[in-house]
């Protein structure tokens, strides 16, 4: 199963990157490049990984150096992802800096509010 990544557009400028497949040692270059691609875009962002049934220990490697990415570009984001990633990323303690969320919903929902407490008005 190839990996593939969609982008659309969400209120507020925040950008939805839609990810589906696995997420293993044949596709983590792949996903590396997508996630290098997000971030430098500079824009606020979800990433979808509801689609995703399985992320490898790189993948997850990859996801954490995303989160400290993020941080220090200043680039505000959120995960959606089944439940099974968001065990092991418990499990690891890499939630600690991650806002995670079950549904994409929930995660644009989350960063909509960052976004207006950090954003100025107009």
């Amino acid at each position: 199963m190839s990996l593939t990544v969609i982008a659309t557009s969400a209120a507020h400028g925040i950008v939805r990157y839609c990810v589906s497949g696995v997420i293993d040692a044949t596709s983590c270059g792949t996903f590396a490049a997508h996630l290098g691609e997000i971030t430098a875009a500079a824009h606020p962002f979800v990433l979808d990984l509801t689609g995703v049934p399985f992320v490898s220990v790189g993948g997850l490697s990859l996801i954490e150096a995303l989160a400290h990415t993020t941080v220090r570009l200043d680039i505000c984001w959120a995960l959606a992802a089944q439940y099974s990633l968001h065990r092991f990323l418990t499990l690891l303690n890499i939630d600690a800096h991650i806002p995670s969320f079950t549904t994409d919903e929930a995660a644009l929902a989350h960063l909509t509010n960052a976004l207006g407490r950090f954003r100025p008005p107009g």
